[in-house]
């Protein structure tokens, strides 16, 4: 999906494994990087371009990518750009600079920026209520009283939204993504019903309780852009159930007021074919792969949350206006303010106030990172929508910055390591001296550490239990015979918990339980136990390098086992809503609803996804007869899960108890296979 990917604690484990078994193979086979001189000048980038030029195609080779475009950049210019490989292989167009990807979730950067200066202009309100700048936006909650003096969406605002944490669902999934290429005014219609889609759908936490990544509510917040940037004769057509004007407001809205300012004239929200032909004549825009095969290129209806079509020299274009407090290059030369020093100020503000966030900090709009850059604070935002991925990063501080896309379906998360090497080797180049490893990357814990008794770990005997999240049910083991140790299970996998001095545990895996390995990837895993102050839940939290990678809940006793009416619909489903012109969308396939007799618990599988290659598996909570929700929280946790409701009985006369039921999630309406 478009997101940044948030790794279950059994894909770190798994990773770590796999790793584990690889690396003395994989160690000699790989040339190694270009010798450093030993005087190193300062300004000089000779190195850095032989040293990167040496990173990039080890990664395409070991990643099989088919091409790659960077840009490094400064507060004043670019520095260094170009591509490795094909933008499109059977076309024999070479990638560069100025080559077009889809470059997903980077899109988040550009709408957060687009609030902002209407933020500034008056037309929108960062904390109002999203209502009042979408009036038709209206949503269930299971948190809040819904009554007419305080509807349930009121929490929800465009600074929650734009640092996710409104407690808006992920997705809208239904429609969301589709292979068969739509004319614009139907992706535009599909685009401006989304809010008054979500009446009957549920909040999957409050406001402001967690950080969640949410396509939904940056589609809501280019709703807004649009609605504050229509003429008034454009709200008159709107109104009239013009749909499709929302979606061409607010394309019209950032090319106006950010691409052309910023000059960047390879960027649009539209699709590539709505370029000038000058640049359309260049076929420069790069095809899809995944590995040697060439695949459909995406196409999505949540275009503010991941629709953006753009190069690398042009987000670096975009990257240095942040870097200069909102300063751009100016359409005709010179300089132009793009956005005023005080919102983009308020950008780099941390917007986490939730202690269930651990120490990952966000602003708005942009990811706030202090590992990659040691000592600096480094920014950024990451796109992954298969088979096109792409990551921005960049220092305030050293007025560094660079933007690395690829369109290979094998790179997901490796963009942005891509993106942090080049920052770090251009600190290294500007200053002469090497910078200190990135943080995170902590060493094995010692021996001799281990061996004194885990005082602590009487102390949460307490927490002892299965948890709820969303990689299914962890459990956190406390022998009795041994008081001072807490093994951490994940799907048959036991870890050792080991106490740290700040309060949270390290995690060690022994192979056959015996022999201890030193696994990079469980090097920075942490394990907290936590109180949710709002619910008074006990949860535990497992982070990865200061993020959190999952949340589990305690299980709550009355979601255990399966009532009569959860019984009867166990089996394999369908998608079967109407869609115009007979077209389905090709998002959910092979869905069943099963029940788990080891965990006890009922969960909602999809063997195969477009865009989640992976099985999709929810493990669900029992509310009643007639809904369920996703365990956890964070992303996709929290969504509902609800039976359809219908008349007593049908047109033919059968009986509504002689019928099967049918499901909804997340826009899906769910048959009974073969009903």
């Amino acid at each position: 999906m478009i997101a940044r990917r948030v790794v279950s604690p059994i894909r770190i484990l798994s990773l770590a494994l796999s790793l584990a078994c690889t690396t003395l193979f994989a160690a000699g086979c790989a040339s190694g990087p270009p010798p450093r001189p030993a005087n190193l000048a300062a300004g000089d980038l000779s190195y850095l371009k032989e040293y990167m030029t040496w990173y990039m195609h080890s990664s395409m080779d070991r990643l099989d990518l088919t091409g790659l475009s960077f840009a490094l950049f400064n507060s004043e210019g670019p520095l260094w750009s170009g591509g490795l490989g094909y933008a499109d292989r059977e076309a024999g167009s070479i990638a560069d600079e100025n080559t077009i990807y889809m470059v997903a979730s980077i899109s988040k950067m550009i709408t957060a920026t687009a609030v902002m200066q209407l933020q500034e202009s008056g037309k929108l309100n960062l904390d109002a209520p999203l209502r009042a700048a979408v009036p038709d936006f209206s949503i269930q909650s299971r948190f809040a009283t819904n009554s007419p003096e305080r509807p349930a969406g009121d929490g929800i605002t465009l600074r929650n939204i734009l640092s996710h944490h409104s407690g808006l669902p992920s997705d809208y999934l239904y429609g969301f993504y589709y292979r068969r290429p739509d004319a614009p005014a139907d992706l535009g219609a599909r685009f401006g019903r989304l809010p008054r889609l979500l009446s009957k759908e549920y909040v999957s936490a409050p406001p402001n309780r967690i950080f969640a990544y949410s396509n939904l509510g940056y589609s809501l917040a280019g709703v807004a852009v649009a609605r504050a940037a229509m003429t008034p004769e454009q709200q008159r057509k709107q109104q009239q159930n013009r749909a499709g004007l929302v979606l061409q407001s607010f394309e019209n809205y950032v090319q106006k007021r950010i691409f052309t300012p910023l000059r960047m004239h390879r960027s649009t929200f539209r699709s590539p074919e709505s370029l000038p032909a000058a640049i359309r004549r260049e076929r420069s825009y790069a095809a899809p792969y995944d590995g040697q095969a060439r695949v459909p290129a995406p196409r999505l209806r949540d275009t503010p949350a991941g629709g953006l079509y753009s190069s690398a020299a042009d987000l670096g274009k975009f990257t240095r206006m942040l870097l200069r407090r909102g300063i751009g290059p100016g359409e005709s030369g010179g300089s132009q303010r793009v956005l005023g020093e005080a919102s983009v100020r308020g950008m780099l503000r941390s917007q986490n106030a939730s202690p269930l966030d651990g120490d990952f900090r966000i602003g708005v709009g942009l990811f706030l990172d202090p590992r990659e850059v040691p000592g600096d604070l480094s920014v950024g935002h990451g796109g992954d929508l298969p088979p096109f991925h792409g990551a921005i990063l960049f220092s305030p501080a050293r007025g560094l910055g660079a933007v690395v896309l690829t369109n290979s379906n094998s790179s997901s998360g490796e963009m942005r390591k891509i993106a942090a090497e080049f920052v770090r080797a251009a600190i290294e180049a500007r200053t002469g001296q090497k910078p200190p490893a990135r943080r995170g990357l902590a060493p094995p814990v010692a021996e001799a550490a281990l061996e004194p008794p885990c005082e602590i770990c009487k102390h949460y005997t307490a927490y002892a239990g299965e948890y709820a999240a969303a990689s299914g049910i962890l459990r956190v083991l406390h022998e009795r015979d041994d008081p001072n140790r807490l093994d951490l299970e994940i799907q048959g996998s036991r870890l050792e918990m080991i106490p740290r001095t700040d309060g949270s545990f390290s995690v060690r895996y022994r192979l056959w339980s015996l022999i201890p390995l030193d696994l990079p990837a469980l090097r920075s895993m942490r394990v907290r136990f936590l109180r949710d102050p709002e619910s008074g839940e006990d949860m535990i939290g497992i982070y990865a390098e200061d993020v959190p990678v999952t949340l589990g809940a305690r299980r709550p006793a009355s979601s255990i086992g399966l009532s009569p009416a959860w019984l009867a619909r166990l089996g394999s489903y369908r998608v079967c809503n109407r869609v115009p012109g007979g077209r389905r969308y090709e998002l959910l396939r092979n869905i069943k609803l099963v029940y788990d007799p080891e965990h006890r618990m009922l969960k909602l599988a999809s063997v195969a996804t477009v865009l989640k290659p992976d099985a999709m598996i929810l493990a669900l909570h029992r509310l009643g007869d007639q809904e369920a929700v996703v365990y956890g929280l964070g992303r996709h946790q929290g969504d509902s899960l609800r039976v359809e409701d219908r008349p007593a009985d049908s047109a033919d006369g059968t009986a509504a108890n002689q019928r099967r039921d049918i499901l909804w999630y997340s826009g899906f309406r769910l048959c009974p296979s073969g009903g």
